[in-house]
């Protein structure tokens, strides 16, 4: 604490359920994230085919740049 007292049991209890439910969160979004991508390829790749080839070669070409 500011006047350099330890923190009460409780509180640090509970600062340690608050950052596993906060790393939950994150995980949660991160996976509908990409989940989300996942499927707005596929969506791109059966709708239109060649706009996706497209999209693929320059992502590619732009990681060996």
């Amino acid at each position: 604490m500011a006047n350099g007292q330890p923190l009460p049991q409780e509180t640090l209890h509970r600062l340690e359920k608050a950052k596993v439910d906060i790393d939950a969160i994150k995980n949660q979004v991160h996976a509908s994230a990409v989940e989300a991508a996942k499927n707005a390829l596929d969506r791109l790749e059966r709708d239109d085919p060649a706009q996706y080839g497209k999209l693929l070669r320059e992502r590619r070409s732009n990681k060996h740049s």
